[in-house]
């Protein structure tokens, strides 16, 4: 879908930069536009380390991330994005826990008191499957489920994910259609930022024979047929 629908793609589709102007913009539209105070604009001007923005309350604007010990995009993460939110007087903290943690506090944040809901960004790699279907991770249909870890709720996702998983398989422009939309509603929207993707092998021993995969044959499926020699 992507080979028939990339030059749309690149007209269509938000280009984000890195811009801290705009994210000043941005911000000062926002709750998020006093000192400390409360009551002082907040000067771009003046934003370095430790002059953050906050509300009309005194609630400092602050970004809790979560990564995964011995990750190096987790250190990449931590050491680099604060140096462009601190321009933005944006307060961005990280902490590196097990990947057991980091799962149960992305996936399962709803079942959490709201004491123990600390974080707001995670990183974690994505897969490439086959069969591209969103439905299950993004569909409201899974709100307040693992599932759905981004907890998202947009009438537009959901039409266009039922929409294009209820086609029929021969229907691949119509498909490709309803994917460029889909991709410009998640391009707006943004839950995920993409950062870096898993990529699998099957690697095995040259006594295994017959173990031929694909990305729809997995292995799981394939020693059906293994045999091992010198057994």
């Amino acid at each position: 879908m992507y080979q028939t629908q990339k030059e749309k793609v690149a007209e269509k589709l938000i280009n984000y930069t890195y811009n801290v102007q705009k994210a000043n913009e941005l911000l000062d539209s926002s709750i998020y536009k006093f000192e400390v105070d409360g009551v002082t604009p907040f000067d771009p001007t003046k934003a370095v380390e430790g002059y953050w923005r906050h509300t009309a309350e005194g609630e400092v604007l602050q970004i809790n991330h979560l990564g995964t010990t011995q990750n190096p995009i987790t250190v990449l993460i931590g050491t680099k994005w604060p140096e462009g939110m601190n321009k933005a007087g944006v307060k961005f903290t990280w902490e590196e826990q097990d990947f057991n943690a980091l799962l149960t506090n992305y996936y399962y944040a709803y079942e959490l008191d709201i004491s123990e809901r600390k974080f707001h960004t995670f990183n974690l790699a994505t897969n490439f499957s086959a069969a591209y279907d969103p439905y299950y991770s993004m569909h409201s249909d899974w709100l307040g489920t693992w599932q759905n870890a981004n907890q998202m709720n947009d009438s537009q996702i959901d039409y266009l994910t039922v929409k294009m998983r209820s086609l029929d398989p021969t229907e691949k422009e119509r498909y490709a259609e309803f994917w460029l939309d889909y991709q410009i509603r998640w391009n707006e929207l943004l839950p995920n930022i993409p950062i870096y993707s898993n990529e699998y092998f099957d690697v095995f021993s040259n006594r295994v024979k017959g173990l031929v995969t694909t990305p729809l044959y997995t292995w799981a499926r394939a020693i059906l047929d293994v045999t091992v020699e010198g057994e």
